[in-house]
């Protein structure tokens, strides 16, 4: 199958993650001061793809966004960076929400692909965890399919050495209608999987089964 430049993507983001330096974990300075004195209410921040991404009061906070139709619990309720990839004769963008806790990333991507042509929801799949693959270099170490709330999904267990540094990393690919969501957990291959991760995997809601 032939890899789109759409499916590559999330590969580069995951291969960008790989090669990121760590740093400390740090207070996001995005979120609203009534969020960090602990209030009840939920907050807004000003988010670069263009909706309010409420972020709730507390450890156990939420991260909410109406754009993108999703709400998910990054690492400390932390606000992640959110940024915009455009795909060069792809017709749309990729949405980024990207939060660095130590030595690990959390990803969560979505784009909307519009008509599919004469792909199906299986080869949609097939086409993201490709690109996966074939960005990082990877090895699929376990895969299985999932899904949310009716729609198809597929997880995947991947190692991969870059810069002399062996990374795993933790992938669900997601279809919902006409919208491709990845949530994506990146840490050295040392490090065990930990709650946090499978929280934050847990935590990924639909706030509505449109997708778009």
């Amino acid at each position: 199958m032939a890899l789109s430049r759409r499916d590559a993507l999330v590969g580069l983001v995951l291969l960008a993650a790989c090669k990121r330096r760590p740093r400390p974990a740090r207070p996001d300075a995005s979120v609203d001061a009534s969020v960090a004195a602990g209030d009840a209410g939920d907050a807004s921040a000003a988010s670069p793809e263009g909706g309010a991404a409420g972020v709730e009061a507390g450890a156990g906070a939420l991260y909410r966004t109406a754009t993108g139709g999703f709400q998910v619990r990054f690492p400390d309720g932390k606000a992640p960076e959110v940024e915009e990839k455009t795909i060069t004769g792809g017709g749309s963008a990729v949405h980024l929400f990207k939060v660095q806790y130590g030595t690990s990333g959390y990803i969560v991507t979505y784009d909307d692909l519009g008509k599919s042509g004469s792909r199906t929801a299986q080869q949609i799949l097939d086409g993201a965890r490709e690109g996966v693959l074939e960005t990082t270099g990877g090895t699929v170490e376990r895969e299985g399919p999932f899904s949310v709330n009716g729609h198809p999904g597929l997880e995947l267990a991947v190692t991969a050495t870059t810069s002399g540094i062996t990374m795993r990393q933790r992938v669900r690919v997601l279809l919902v209608s006409g919208r491709l969501y990845q949530l994506i957990v990146v840490a050295p291959s040392w490090s065990g999987a930990t709650v946090m991760e499978q929280e934050f995997f847990d935590s990924f809601t639909l706030l509505s089964d449109g997708g778009t």
